[in-house]
């Protein structure tokens, strides 16, 4: 089931709080760390890393506009944050990865960018995801910056 949060929703729930934080660590450090940039590695450490505390988490997701996320029987398995019509983050749960849960989940991301009125989505994506935009259809602009046209 895929579900569109608003931060103040997200923000009440603190163990779905927890959870996001340590699926987006770990996935960070398994699959992006070696291509993110410095900046990037900074928000992560200061935001989801388990140094952080979970003030700085709600603080940033204060920042963002959307959360969505898919459960699987109660448990968090994607969590894809967007800002505007800018994905910063999509990061799946290891045992639920090329399960086809990402095309429901774009899906539904892109129905909601269509109804607030944007015509374009962009991001930056990690070597590891690349191709994952690329089956969604996303077009490549720069080395890693990809946008799609809705």
């Amino acid at each position: 089931m895929i579900k569109e949060y608003t931060t103040k929703q997200i923000i009440e729930n603190k163990e779905d709080i927890l959870y996001i934080k340590k699926l987006i660590y770990q996935n960070f450090l398994k699959y992006n760390i070696s291509d993110a940039s410095e900046e990037y590695k900074t928000v992560i450490k200061n935001v989801y890393s388990n140094k952080s505390n979970i003030e700085s988490t709600i603080s940033y997701f204060k920042k963002n506009t959307d959360i969505f996320i898919y459960y699987d029987n109660k448990e968090i398995v994607w969590v894809l944050i967007n800002k505007q019509n800018k994905i910063t983050h999509l990061f799946v749960d290891i045992n639920h990865q090329n399960k086809w849960i990402g095309k429901a989940l774009m899906t539904s991301f892109e129905k909601s960018m269509k109804e607030k009125w944007y015509s374009l989505i962009y991001l930056k994506s990690s070597k590891y995801a690349y191709s994952f935009y690329e089956k969604h259809w996303f077009s490549p602009k720069g080395n890693v910056y990809m946008e799609k046209h809705i």
